[in-house]
């Protein structure tokens, strides 16, 4: 693995740095704080994750409210961006999901969206063995921390074996050797005694057709050890092909585990949206049905006649009590003569403006009564035309709520 660039975005005392790093040797210089070890303990965490030993609260940068590192390197020819994020919610500093990608040669690579998921897939990238962890072997390996050289060298020789092989995995290696020995033991024996026979041979100088049958049977056993070691060395690169086509064959397995746990996933989802939304749909049908839509009078030309008849009324209420102030401003004056036109008043004057003013006021009350007649009968119509109203309004909503669901129900059943 080549690291080419490292951008950290609120990451400890880093708030928005990209470094590029470059072939050979790049050296990183800074007074103690400047944030040289964060640098290293970033990569660390975005190639591992929680497996680094690196805490979530270590990384992020206090008082801000996410982060991200974003790694790319280079590994067997091709090129690999890698994002980790964290966010904080309260007291709480958690993978924010939204940013865990890691993607080759510019295609994003397929994971579910948690932490464990690229972790995995970094370890598939980078060719790691299963059983060990991570970040040991990357320790001794790639990254070796201030003061681990010296630590390593101070540990026993044994000690020190022990440690390189559990990183390596020499055991492997070892077992297969201490298998191959009985093997080995028995091809040296044969090899002993066809070099005994050689021997024996070389004595054998007066019976020359003899010896040369001998050789010829040296020759042949020699061939035939040949082509047994040919054969094992064969049947070992089959079984390396094996073995490499069983572990592709794992990872395409995984990889359409994943994409049915999405599908089924979305499936589901689905299939409860589509339940909900059959149910909404025959609520709707059902209050549709009990909704009786008449014709509706037009209520704005009812009010407006509902105005003028109370502005009539009014307006002969008024007159009444106009006409009723008149004569008794008549009545009070009693006999005599008239202030205004200086004529005598007498009481058959007197009489036949009260007589007037009855016959006015009666004719007056009967006109308000009518009116009255009239706004009591249409006040129901309105009502009525009201309540029309609201149920036209109730009814269109009730219709645009059904076609919205019936295209998402139908925008689903697509899916």
């Amino acid at each position: 693995m080549i690291i080419k660039k490292i951008k950290l975005v609120n990451i400890r005392s880093h708030e928005n740095n990209e470094i590029e790093l470059h072939r050979g040797i790049n050296v990183f210089t800074g007074r103690t704080g400047s944030g040289k070890s964060s640098i290293l303990q970033a990569i660390e965490y975005g190639l591992f994750g929680s497996d680094s030993g690196i805490g979530n609260s270590e990384i992020l940068k206090r008082g801000k409210q996410s982060g991200y590192i974003e790694i790319t390197f280079d590994e067997g020819g091709d090129e690999y961006k890698l994002i980790r994020g964290l966010k904080r919610k309260g007291k709480t500093i958690s993978v924010d999901a939204n940013k865990l990608s890691i993607s080759k040669n510019g295609k994003i690579l397929p994971i579910v969206g948690r932490a464990s998921d690229l972790n995995t897939r970094v370890l598939e990238v980078l060719n790691y063995p299963k059983g060990i962890k991570p970040k040991e072997l990357f320790e001794i390996t790639s990254y070796t921390k201030q003061d681990e050289v010296r630590k390593l060298i101070e540990l026993s020789p044994e000690k020190r074996q022990d440690f390189i092989d559990k990183i390596l995995q020499l055991s492997k290696y070892r077992t297969t050797w201490e298998n191959m020995k009985d093997i080995l033991s028995h091809y040296r024996l044969e090899i002993e005694g066809i070099k005994g026979k050689l021997e024996y041979l070389k004595e054998l100088k007066n019976s020359k057709s003899e010896i040369e049958e001998k050789i010829e049977k040296v020759r042949e056993e020699i061939k035939n050890v040949n082509e047994k070691i040919n054969s094992l060395e064969e049947s070992y690169k089959k079984t390396t092909e094996k073995t490499e086509s069983i572990e592709k064959k794992y990872d395409s397995l995984l990889d359409l585990r994943r994409q049915y746990d999405l599908k089924v996933g979305t499936l589901e989802r689905l299939k409860e949206e589509n339940k909900y939304l059959e149910g909404e749909i025959k609520k709707i049908n059902v209050e549709i049905k009990e909704i009786k839509i008449s014709k509706i009078e037009n209520l704005d030309s009812l009010k407006e006649e509902e105005l003028k008849l109370k502005g009539d009324i009014n307006l002969r209420n008024s007159k009444i009590k106009q006409l009723t102030k008149e004569v008794n401003d008549i009545l009070s004056l009693g006999t005599g003569k008239c202030p205004v036109c200086k004529q005598p008043i007498t009481k058959s004057h007197i009489n036949e403006v009260k007589t007037e003013f009855e016959n006015s006021k009666r004719k007056l009350e009967e006109e308000i009564k009518k009116l009255k007649e009239k706004l009591n009968l249409l006040s129901p119509k309105i009502e009525e035309a009201e309540k029309l109203k609201k149920e036209k309004q109730r009814y269109d909503l009730l219709n645009e709520k059904l076609k919205d669901y019936t295209s998402r129900l139908e925008k689903n059943k697509k899916e």
